[in-house]
């Protein structure tokens, strides 16, 4: 457990590192991320929602013997599932090829969930790019969505698309959003403007940008050598616009949530009570 058997008064804020595109990124991110706030004094769980897939255990060299998946589904509890990478950084995996849906999870689940905000101050969570109901309410339970676009088109019409979805079902998420792998401040600034516009046109209220981050070869070499959590522990390992993006989520998107609804408590009245119930897909989804 993070900081030994400290037991926090405030839930974890909760960051959903997320895109509707596949291959931007995303999960180098959210292991930045993660390793970033962890080495800013923030007691930090990193967990990957990517269920099956397991790209966050790859790219830190690690082989979970208990994924997320099974503590959701009441199988095993927090401290079979951690892995510990320092006094303020852990990491939750997902096992490679695990099947997981939402009528797996359980109320046990649940409460083994609700052990993480005693633990730590922020959870990452690396989630899939899909739009499918249980990814959905995994971001609009969140305390933030920081979805993770490039600037090629598809990436930024799918996050568009996925960030509408998420308001369809109600969600009330903040959001902000980083521009990844570009090879100029243009070209970072242009994508910048352009995913803004769309998002305030269609949706109706801006999102803010937290920055972008260029292309570095480090990255690629520390993603194929495994060896990212390495990388992202050194200074500037991830570019200095990179450094700039952190500074600006430590200093205008970091909280410690005291009151309101936890993700847990969102999972539960709306998956959960789907499960439970068999109430209509739409309108469980919404809310109603």
């Amino acid at each position: 457990m993070a900081n030994g058997s400290t037991t926090k008064q405030h839930r974890a804020m909760v960051i959903a590192v997320c895109s509707g595109k596949g291959g931007v990124g995303k999960s180098t991110l959210a292991i930045f991320v993660a390793s970033r706030l962890a080495a800013a004094g923030k007691s930090t769980l990193l967990i990957d929602a990517d269920f099956g897939i397991g790209d966050v255990a790859t790219m830190t060299n690690q082989t979970p013997l208990v994924g997320f998946e099974q503590i959701l589904a009441g199988e095993a509890r927090l401290e079979e599932a951690v892995l510990r990478f320092g006094p303020r950084l852990s990491i939750i995996g997902t096992l490679p090829g695990a099947h997981f849906e939402a009528a797996l999870i359980n109320e046990q689940g649940l409460a083994n969930c609700r052990q993480f905000d005693s633990h730590y101050d922020v959870i990452v969570l690396d989630t899939p790019s899909t739009i499918d109901p249980l990814n959905l309410n995994l971001i609009a339970g969140s305390d933030l969505a920081l979805s993770i676009i490039t600037s090629r088109i598809p990436a930024i019409a799918d996050s568009y698309v996925q960030l509408e979805r998420i308001a369809q079902i109600g969600g009330k998420v903040a959001s902000g959003f980083v521009v990844n792998q570009v090879e100029s401040e243009v070209e970072g600034n242009q994508t910048i403007a352009k995913f803004g516009e769309l998002v305030d046109r269609f949706l109706g209220h801006s999102i803010p940008a937290l920055g972008f981050v260029e292309i570095d070869p480090r990255i690629a070499k520390a993603t194929e050598s495994q060896s990212l959590l390495e990388l992202t522990r050194q200074p500037g390992g991830f570019g200095r616009k990179a450094e700039k993006m952190i500074k600006t989520l430590l200093e205008k998107h970091i909280s410690l949530p005291i009151g309101g609804c936890a993700i847990w408590e969102h999972l539960a009245k709306t998956i959960l009570l789907k499960t439970e119930v068999g109430f209509d897909d739409t309108r469980v989804l919404a809310g109603v």
